[in-house]
């Protein structure tokens, strides 16, 4: 039920922290989950009951094996793609919008970041898809990654760190 709210105030707080350069992490963070948990909750809920549903679907449809398990499969994968890169979009989109903003137009904005940041969004997929397999060989890391690892990815969709930035006039 958290799911939802904790990473809206996460990735508000590290936006925060590490674009604006405001102190007391802490402090920012709670005041970021009080409002999200008040207009996000029931997304946290949804959420979750999906990607159980995905999950069961996902191993039903491989323990099925054939011509339908594969055609499944081929339908699943790559929804299921979709739908994490429009998580870290939503997450990448979440720290411009007000923070009375709903599920509507956190969706809609992740929807925006998504269409201009396409490849960004890909390669984000493929870091957490990378991030989920080693998970499930060292399932210990889950306690500090589960919520840092998607949000330090859907932080670098949309922003670049000064150094990575060429300077003007440069041709690059």
């Amino acid at each position: 039920m958290t799911l939802g709210p904790a990473t809206s105030a996460l990735q508000r707080t590290l936006h925060d922290v590490l674009v604006d350069g405001r102190p007391a992490p802490t402090r920012l963070y709670a005041r970021h989950l009080a409002a999200a948990f008040r207009r996000l909750w029931l997304v946290g809920v949804v959420g979750a009951a999906v990607v159980v549903m995905y999950v069961v679907a996902l191993l039903f449809w491989t323990s099925a094996g054939g011509a339908p398990g594969v055609a499944a499969l081929v339908i699943l994968l790559p929804l299921g793609g979709l739908a994490l890169a429009l998580y870290l979009a939503i997450l990448a989109a979440a720290p411009r919008l007000p923070d009375d903003a709903g599920p509507r137009e956190l969706a809609r904005a992740g929807w925006g970041v998504l269409t201009l940041h396409p490849l960004a969004g890909a390669g984000r997929v493929i870091l957490m898809a990378t991030w989920l397999l080693l998970l499930s060989r060292l399932p210990t890391l889950g306690l500090i990654g589960l919520g840092l690892v998607p949000a330090f990815l859907a932080l670098t969709i949309t922003w670049r760190p000064a150094f990575l930035v060429p300077p003007a006039g440069s041709g690059s």
